[in-house]
């Protein structure tokens, strides 16, 4: 920890040695202490705006625009953000064991949740519009809960087994630098990748599907672009982040960015029309749009002809 005992070439080279970061101070050129305050201060920023959007979801929880989309949904999106974005703090400092194994639980989690509610929505709009028997699909709030806990559980079980058989550990990468990984640590990420990457393709498929529903029910556009960008996180981001090789300063902050990035714009994707719906379009007076839509826990399969103009 004292700066005089530290090695030369271990000094401002983008990876912190030193548990009070004396290796890593403001005075280097790519200081990771700069970078720290600069990405804590987009946390915080993204703090605000999830409990903005939080209180939006809880005020007008009533209002069409929300209940189209669900509370439930949103919610649930909501706290994997919340969480996903804490994981960036997984990457600040010397690591240590805990902390390499907790780094991959927090975030394959968070982003399994937001990736599973995107899917589990998805799938109720189409079974609830595709269906062409005379009986309407009941499809509740806690059936969606229940889908979307559902899809998470392969992350669990892989994690688990990874926790167990070859978890990731601190260790000296470079002769000198503590580093997380395992022996089959590559494995592991990659089979993570790969489920989140079906659920995303399935996702598509039936956003794609459902793009003649009614755009207030379906979101499909929405979610055709959410999923979208989950995409250039995954094919375009992973493979940059794993060519930078020992451009530490550069791979932390490209990572960081990169988590801020998935969860903050996947979600307003979804988020932002209704906010600028609800203050900008209804401003402030009663909804019209959707106003007579049946909750969720319904399982009607047609929305509600009153106010419908005849043709």
């Amino acid at each position: 920890g004292d700066p005089a005992e530290i090695e030369v070439e271990s000094e401002c080279d983008g990876i912190v040695d030193c548990n009070n970061f004396a290796d890593e101070g403001f005075g280097c050129s790519s200081s990771l202490s700069i970078g720290y305050v600069v990405t804590s201060v987009l946390a915080f920023l993204c703090y605000v705006y999830l409990l903005f959007c939080l209180y939006v979801i809880f005020h007008y929880r009533k209002r069409g625009r929300i209940r189209a989309v669900g509370v439930v949904f949103l919610l649930i999106s909501t706290f994997a953000c919340t969480v996903g974005i804490t994981s960036i703090y997984t990457f600040v400092g010397k690591p240590s064991d805990a902390v390499c194994m907790f780094r991959a639980w927090i975030l394959s989690i968070s982003s399994g949740l937001l990736i599973g509610s995107l899917s589990s929505r998805q799938y109720r709009v189409w079974k609830v519009f595709s269906n062409k028997s005379i009986t309407p699909i009941a499809f509740t709030e806690l059936k969606l809960s229940i889908i979307t806990l559902l899809l998470i559980i392969p992350d669990i079980v892989i994690l688990i087994i990874w926790t167990a058989a070859d978890p990731l550990q601190a260790r000296l990468h470079d002769g000198n630098h503590l580093t997380c990984s395992s022996d089959f640590d590559i494995l592991f990420f990659v089979i993570l990748i790969c489920y989140k990457a079906i659920l995303s393709l399935l996702s598509s498929v039936l956003a794609f599907l459902s793009r003649n529903f009614p755009g207030a029910y379906s979101d499909a556009r929405l979610i055709g672009f959410a999923i979208y960008n989950e995409s250039i996180v995954g094919v375009v981001l992973i493979p940059i982040i794993a060519a930078l090789g020992s451009e530490y300063f550069v791979q932390w902050l490209l990572i960081t960015l990169s988590i801020l990035f998935f969860f903050i714009s996947t979600y307003s994707i979804i988020m932002v029309p209704k906010i600028y719906g609800l203050f900008l379009i209804d401003n402030g007076k009663s909804s019209s749009d959707l106003a007579d839509l049946p909750a969720q826990s319904s399982g009607s399969n047609r929305p509600s002809s009153k106010g419908t103009k005849s043709t």
